[in-house]
């Protein structure tokens, strides 16, 4: 048993319809004859799912998935955002970090502090980043003593 990466297409800024996401992995199969395919893994998008029904009946003995840890990232956002208290961290947390983000001179000073004190630098939650909800928390918890040395030092308003 062997996990292979095949192949990535870079598509830019634009996001490729069912049309031309089945065209691409029928290319890729084609390609492989001699390799038996188990399983395609694609993210958990209205379209790919389209892909994954129109791909099933061509390829019946292919199991086409979305990835499981986009799907974790995913219930983990959703129980983040029906607990009061989780949502609540998540906003401030939001805010914090963009706070300072949207002030190159504070975020550079942020930044510095960090690192001299071998902080992480915050990190912002994002969509369709797995972990970044955590990884903010993390990043805004280890680094309050920098933010309140900072938010309370004279002349930060």
């Amino acid at each position: 048993n062997l996990t292979v990466f095949l192949e990535t297409v870079y598509t830019g800024s634009t996001s490729p319809d069912a049309v031309v996401l089945v065209g691409d992995l029928s290319r890729i199969l084609a390609k492989l004859p001699f390799l038996t395919v188990a399983a395609v893994v694609t993210d958990n998008t209205a379209t790919n799912r389209l892909v994954w029904r129109k791909m099933q009946r061509e390829h019946p003995k292919i199991f086409f998935h979305g990835c499981v840890s986009h799907t974790l990232h995913l219930v983990v956002k959703d129980l983040v955002h029906r607990l009061p208290c989780l949502k609540k961290l998540e906003d401030d947390c939001r805010k914090i970090v963009h706070f300072f983000m949207n002030n190159w001179q504070l975020w550079s000073e942020l930044k510095r502090l960090q690192r001299m004190e071998g902080k992480n630098v915050l990190v912002l939650p994002a969509d369709t980043r797995w972990g970044t909800i955590e990884q903010c928390f993390r990043s805004v918890l280890s680094s309050e003593k920098i933010l309140n040395a900072f938010v309370s030092s004279r002349g930060f308003l």
